[in-house]
């Protein structure tokens, strides 16, 4: 079946929700957080800073989006914060499960968002790791 959206492989999806700027993956989309539209709009504001560039601080490598796919996420977040609601948090999905866990159920959330949770502090760490080491590179 053709898809005119590339599908996004288990490793780039594990790499991406990495990224603290990512609400959530699914084969075809990516949905970014608040914040990532905020630091995105004000990064590009700067003229030194290119698009690529702004994408590539924030942790988003040059392979994952093309110039087009670019453009056309700088274009709906500026649509998005023109709005009279400005910009949102993305809207999560709603779970097929019951209203009610079991304790099981629960302990494997919590589980989890922790690992979620250690896999971003790590990304952060290293990416602050590789800023601080751009910064001291004569």
């Amino acid at each position: 079946m053709y898809t005119r959206h590339r599908i996004i492989g288990p490793e780039l999806k594990a790499e991406l929700m990495c990224n603290p700027y990512t609400a959530r993956v699914t084969d075809t989309n990516i949905v970014f957080t608040r914040a990532f539209k905020e630091y995105l709009l004000e990064e590009i504001r700067k003229p030194e800073v290119t698009l690529r560039e702004a994408f590539d601080r924030a942790g988003y490598t040059q392979d994952i989006f093309t110039d087009a796919r670019i453009w056309g996420i700088i274009s709906r977040f500026r649509k998005e914060a023109a709005s009279p609601g400005g910009l949102k948090e993305p809207r999560m999905p709603r779970k097929q499960e019951p209203a009610e866990q079991t304790a099981k159920g629960q302990i494997k959330d919590l589980r989890d968002r922790i690992d979620l949770l250690e896999r971003q502090v790590a990304y952060l760490k290293k990416s602050q790791a590789l800023r601080e080491q751009e910064r001291n590179t004569p």
